[in-house]
């Protein structure tokens, strides 16, 4: 029971971050640290930048969709934000895919159904440009946590080295979480 208490904290605390209004810094580029003097942004700079999202950038007809789709998450209409999500999966830019499918995978996930979260999980991990590897961290925490209520032969393992990983990336740190005691 303690493990679904867990997993709805991290889950609403995941979807509590509005990317509507984080702030994101321009990448500058410094001639002395002394003097301290910045160039302009550069030309065609990331949208993602270490783990934060300009969220400006991004096209208008995804920020529709991304919104459209995270407030149909909220009200756990997930069948529906599973559509969306599909939609602005195809007007992202490459460098924003994971998170997409990151998303689109908790919709899945809400709806039970495991084997396509794993495959967008996956999918992410393998073919996705991930920022950086607390990315990469909270996908493979979330595929274990689809493996774990899959519960399928050999998904006890599989969940095991996803979670390790995960506590590798920087993802997840602390005690072991329930239902994980058994993973070193």
């Amino acid at each position: 029971m303690r493990f679904f208490y867990k997993l709805i904290i991290f889950l609403i605390l995941s979807l509590s971050v509005d990317t509507a209004s984080a702030q994101s810094y321009p990448k500058y580029k410094t001639s002395t640290i002394k003097d301290t003097v910045f160039a302009k942004q550069e030309e065609g700079a990331e949208i993602i930048s270490s783990d934060k999202v300009n969220f400006d950038a991004l096209p208008e007809d995804f920020k529709a969709l991304f919104k459209k789709a995270s407030q149909e998450y909220r009200e756990k209409k997930y069948s529906e934000a599973v559509k969306t999500w599909t939609e602005a999966f195809k007007l992202c830019p490459n460098n924003f895919k994971y998170f997409v499918l990151q998303m689109r995978a908790y919709s899945y996930f809400g709806q039970r159904e495991y084997n396509k979260a794993i495959q967008d999980c996956t999918t992410g991990i393998d073919k996705a440009q991930l920022p950086h590897e607390n990315a990469k961290g909270g996908l493979m925490f979330l595929r274990a946590l689809c493996y774990k209520s899959r519960n399928e032969p050999g998904d006890d393992e599989r969940a095991c080295a996803d979670y390790i990983n995960a506590r590798k990336t920087g993802f997840i740190s602390g005690d072991t979480m329930f239902g994980y005691e058994e993973c070193k």
